[in-house]
């Protein structure tokens, strides 16, 4: 390996380690559990009552993403 290359990813590595990684915490939910699952359910209550409009229609979709 030559000199010059060397110092090239010499020079990439420390530009690199400026950026930091991501942090994880951003991605861990700062919910607490009930609320989480308070949507959950909401979710659901809402597919559920989608389903139920369908077969009250005969099946004909309500939905913009069904027709």
């Amino acid at each position: 390996m030559t000199k010059k290359l060397k110092h090239f990813i010499k020079g990439v590595g420390s530009v690199v380690d400026l950026a930091p990684p991501p942090r994880a915490s951003r991605f861990i939910p700062r919910d607490t559990d009930s609320e989480r699952l308070r949507g959950d359910f909401e979710r659901i209550g809402i597919d559920m009552t989608r389903v139920l409009e369908m077969q009250r229609n005969d099946g004909k979709a309500t939905h913009p993403q069904n027709t």
